[in-house]
């Protein structure tokens, strides 16, 4: 294969792991943050542990689909450029 094109394949794999890395670093934060709130809001404030819990559910699948293009852009390169990034 191409040393350009691999080159390329290693930087968004670096990309790809200091995004998931940062990501996942920012809603480990957030959710204590959240928790941290939650816990010392007023008696009286209104409910909003199922707002909350959405929210890091909505974390937990952000990384899912991260992860998911991750595993997708490995496939293509296993599957596709290998075969057509060839030497000829």
């Amino acid at each position: 294969m191409n040393q350009t094109i691999i080159y390329q394949h290693k930087e968004i794999f670096m990309i790809f792991e200091l995004l998931l890395d940062k990501i996942a670093e920012h809603t480990k934060y957030e959710e204590l943050l959240l928790d941290e709130r939650n816990e010392s809001k007023p008696d009286n404030h209104r409910k909003v542990d199922k707002k909350i819990n959405n929210h890091k559910i909505y974390h937990k699948q952000l990384i899912k689909n991260l992860e998911e293009l991750y595993k997708n852009f490995e496939l293509h390169i296993v599957t596709m450029d290998s075969k057509h990034m060839h030497k000829l």
